[in-house]
């Protein structure tokens, strides 16, 4: 078994964690009944409505962030740490360096020098499907982005679900730069993110818990 940094369903025998759960749940060093489930495979996700749209659409938001920026993107599979426990699956690694960096492309480290990004992670917000980025940024109820109303930039939050997500995707793929994408019908934008240091004491974390609790547990 191994648990996997994705965004939903890939195969019967890769779990897919709710990620901050996980992150809460570990913190605490308790298993509760609920990501048990998840974590043996208990819930099937994919008929849900934002899963199916996620699904539906990545190939144009990839094909149309290949288009703007003229990059290629190839696409990979899992990905699996040394221990053979954690798991990740970006949506693709980025060929070539992107081009035509309007301001669309959001550093999420303002005061870093802007790397080219080595993988992209897909992101289709079913519930800002019709709004632009930053629409959904004041009107979406815990959207994952914020917006600085001084320049119109856009972050990535930093206790989101997708931020561990995408570190975790970094270090297990050896990589230093992930494109998150960002597509609705209206609009597509891009938040530039870089491997944060401090976050690689949660792999060992995710480990420890995984024999010290999980296992006991079963």
């Amino acid at each position: 078994m191994h648990w996997i940094l994705s965004k939903e369903p890939t195969t019967e025998d890769s779990p897919v964690v709710l990620i901050q759960e996980l992150f809460q749940t570990v913190r605490k060093n308790r298993l509760n009944m609920s990501l048990k489930k998840r974590l043996l495979s208990a819930y099937n996700l994919e008929k849900r409505a934002p899963i199916q749209w996620g699904l539906a659409h990545e190939k144009t938001a990839i094909q149309e962030y290949c288009k703007v920026f003229e990059v290629n993107v190839l696409e990979t599979g899992i990905w699996l740490h040394e221990s053979g426990l954690l798991g990740a699956s970006p949506d693709g690694f980025v060929q070539g360096n992107p081009k035509n960096i309007t301001e669309r492309v959001h550093q999420q480290e303002k005061n870093s020098t802007l790397l080219s990004p080595d993988i992209v992670e897909v992101k289709c917000p079913f519930s800002a499907r019709s709004m632009t980025i930053k629409e959904a940024c004041s009107n979406v109820k815990d959207f994952f982005l914020d917006c600085n109303p001084s320049d119109n930039s856009l972050h990535l939050r930093t206790q989101h679900d997708y931020w561990h997500q995408i570190q975790g995707q970094l270090y297990l793929t050896g990589t230093q730069c992930c494109d998150l994408v960002v597509w609705t019908q209206a609009d597509i934008q891009v938040v530039r993110i870089e491997k944060d240091a401090s976050w690689s004491s949660n792999i060992l974390n995710m480990i420890e818990f995984y024999y010290k609790v999980f296992l006991p547990s079963l």
